[in-house]
């Protein structure tokens, strides 16, 4: 068998056109650029995912934080007002005693009746 140097011998496992594909440089070079291309893609993707999640949690938070401003200023108008009732009901309370408190009576001289001596009988007794 005679071989020609234009020929190439078959390998047994490969195609045909699998061993020109890797030796094309610039075939490479675009399937390199397209590869990398497909990865910014995805990553690109991914991003804008997580930033979509991320503002609609910043959106939430913020209405949440609103909405405690909200209740934090009610609570404390509220304890405003308890706070005044219980002043009012201190000074309702300090009146009614002041008024209830009775004056301080004058001593009444105590005047001791004159009673006879008792009579203490003294036994002797005998011994």
């Amino acid at each position: 068998m005679k071989y020609d140097d234009n020929e190439q011998t078959e390998v047994r496992g490969s195609r045909p056109g699998r061993r020109e594909q890797g030796r094309d440089p610039v075939l490479r070079a675009k399937l390199i650029f397209l590869g990398v291309a497909a990865v910014v893609l995805v990553i690109l993707i991914g991003s804008f995912v997580y930033a979509s999640k991320a503002r609609l949690e910043l959106s939430t938070a913020l209405k949440e934080i609103d909405a405690l401003r909200h209740d934090n200023s009610r609570l404390a108008q509220q304890l405003d007002e308890r706070i005044q009732q219980v002043g009012s009901r201190k000074k309702q309370l300090q009146t009614k005693q002041t008024a209830r408190k009775p004056k301080p009576q004058e001593k009444k001289k105590v005047t001791s009746k004159k009673t006879a001596p008792s009579r203490k009988t003294t036994k002797t007794r005998s011994r």
